[in-house]
C-alpha cells in the first residue's frame, strides 16, 4: 500500500516538473495561474509525503515485532523438542518460518518504501527549484517582451512560412480580445457618460500604442462629427514621435504628468492609458496624473498582472502572449490595441446617436467620396432619389442627419434644426 501510495505521488509531480518545464518553453500559457496550481500540488503532495512516513514507520514497527515473534517460537520450539515433545517443536517452527518470512517481506517493502520517498524527496525539491525559476522568469519579463516558441525558427522559413506564422499567430487576437468585452462595456460606458456632460476622451501612450491612440481619435471628426478636442490623444514625445522614432520619451514620467496638466484634464475626463507591456514610465505617470485629478482611467495592457492594470479604474487585458519578433508590439499587441480602441470609440458615439441603423449621420462630407456617402445614406434612409437627396444636403448645410429630418417629417430647416435640438440630434428618438 506504501509503495503504490508513493509511487503514485512520484509519477503526480514527476508529470508536474514536466509541465512546468513545457510551458516554461511556451510562455504563452498562464504561467503565473500554472504556478499557483503547482504550489498547491507541492503542498498536497508534502501532506501525503507525511502520510506516507508514518505509514513508513508503522512498517518498522510491525518488521520489528515479527522479528521478535520469530526469535520467541524459535526459542519455544528449542524447549519443547528438549523436553520430548517434537510435535510441538515442529508447529512452533513451523511458526516460526512464518513470522520469519512475514518479518522478511516487511524488510523488502520497508527498504522499497525508504527508495520511493527518497526518490519523493528529490521530485520535490527539484520541483520547488523549478518553481522558484519559473517565479523568477515570469518576474524578469512582460510576457509581450518573452521570446515566441512558435516563431523559434522563423528566420529560416521561406517567405509564405514567414506570412503563415505571422497569421496564425494574428489569428488568436480576436480571442483575446473577446474575453475582455465585460471590461471595454465599462470603459464605453463611462466615455458616453463623460461625452454627454461636456467631457472628453483623451488616450495616452509612448511609440506604437502612442500612435493608434492618435489614429482613433484623428478618424472621430470625419466619422462621426466630433467637435474641438472632444476625442483627443496624448502621445510621449508629441506629434514628431508620430513619424519618427523616440523611444527614449517613453521613460519620461514628469513629461506624462506635464502633457496631461496642459490638457487641465478633470472629473469629466475619462483617460485611456495605451502600454502594451503594462509598465511604460510616460503612461503609468499620465494615469497617475488623471486620477489625482478624478479622471475616469483606463488602461489598455495586453500583459496580465502589470502596473498598468493596478494604475487604472478600468484595466483591459487582451493577453496576446510574446509577439513573432520577441518585443515588437507593433504586431499583436498593436492589433488588440486598435480593435480595443475602435470599439470604445465606436460603440460610445452609437450610444450618443451619431450613427442610426449602420449609417454614419454624423459623416462630413470635406471629400468627394465622403459627400457620395452622405448623399447615399440620405437617398438611402429616406428613399429619395438622388437629385432630390442632394438639394435637400444642400440646403441643410450638408448636415446628413437635418437633411434627413427635412425630407422625413416634410419641414424646412429651421423647423427640422429644432426637432433635432430637442432630441439632442437623435434620430433614433425622433422616429
Amino acid at each position: 500500500m506504501v509503495k503504490s501510495t508513493i509511487d503514485r505521488i512520484a509519477g503526480i509531480v514527476k508529470s508536474n516538473v514536466n509541465e512546468l518545464l513545457d510551458q516554461i518553453e511556451d510562455p504563452e500559457k498562464m504561467v503565473r495561474q500554472m504556478i499557483r496550481d503547482m504550489d498547491e500540488a507541492v503542498d498536497a503532495a508534502v501532506a501525503t509525503m507525511v502520510t506516507a512516513v508514518a505509514n513508513q514507520r508503522r512498517l518498522e514497527r510491525e518488521h520489528a515485532d515479527n522479528t521478535a515473534k520469530a526469535r520467541e517460537v524459535q526459542e519455544k520450539a528449542e524447549r519443547a523438542v528438549a523436553s520430548g515433545d517434537d510435535e510441538l517443536g515442529r508447529l512452533y517452527l513451523e511458526r516460526k518460518t512464518q513470522c520469519a518470512r512475514a518479518a522478511e517481506n516487511l524488510g523488502s517493502a520497508l527498504e522499497e518504501s525508504r527508495r520511493m520517498a527518497d526518490e519523493l524527496r528529490d521530485h520535490l525539491q527539484g520541483f520547488r527549484a523549478k518553481l522558484r525559476d519559473a517565479r523568477n522568469r515570469t518576474g524578469a519579463l512582460p510576457s509581450t517582451e518573452r521570446p515566441n516558441p512558435s516563431s523559434a525558427a522563423i528566420d529560416a522559413q521561406d517567405i509564405t512560412g514567414i506570412l503563415r506564422t505571422i497569421q496564425k499567430q494574428d489569428a488568436g487576437v480576436p480571442a483575446a480580445v473577446k474575453r475582455q468585452i465585460p471590461n471595454i462595456a465599462r470603459a464605453v460606458e463611462a466615455v458616453a457618460k463623460a461625452l454627454r456632460r461636456g467631457g472628453r476622451l483623451i488616450y495616452v501612450g509612448a511609440g506604437a500604442s502612442g500612435r493608434i491612440g492618435m489614429m482613433d481619435a484623428a478618424e472621430c471628426p470625419p466619422t462621426f462629427g466630433t467637435a474641438g478636442e472632444m476625442v483627443l490623444a496624448v502621445m510621449a514625445g508629441g506629434s514628431r514621435a508620430l513619424t519618427h522614432a523616440l523611444e527614449g520619451s517613453e521613460d519620461d514620467r514628469t513629461q506624462g504628468r506635464r502633457d496631461l496638466a496642459a490638457r487641465k484634464v478633470g472629473p469629466r475626463d475619462v483617460v485611456v492609458g495605451l502600454t502594451a507591456s503594462g509598465r511604460t514610465p510616460y503612461t503609468l505617470a499620465a494615469l497617475g496624473y488623471a486620477r489625482s485629478r478624478r479622471a475616469v482611467t483606463v488602461a489598455v495592457t495586453c500583459n496580465p498582472g502589470s502596473p498598468a492594470t493596478r494604475a487604472a479604474r478600468i484595466a483591459i487585458v487582451p493577453a496576446t502572449g510574446p509577439e513573432v519578433v520577441a518585443g515588437s508590439t507593433r504586431m499583436k499587441a498593436a492589433l488588440a490595441q486598435k480593435m480595443v480602441l475602435h470599439m470604445i470609440s465606436t460603440a460610445a458615439m452609437i450610444r450618443l446617436g451619431c450613427v442610426y441603423r449602420n449609417y454614419m449621420v454624423e459623416v462630413r462630407p470635406t471629400n468627394k467620396k465622403l459627400l457620395e456617402r452622405a448623399l447615399s445614406i440620405v437617398g438611402t434612409v429616406t428613399g429619395a432619389d438622388r437629385q432630390t437627396a442632394a438639394s435637400t444636403l444642400e440646403r441643410a448645410g450638408k448636415d446628413v442627419k437635418l437633411a434627413i429630418v427635412m425630407l422625413q417629417h416634410g419641414l424646412d430647416r429651421a423647423a427640422a434644426a429644432k426637432l433635432l435640438r430637442r432630441h439632442r440630434r437623435d434620430l433614433r428618438a425622433i422616429g
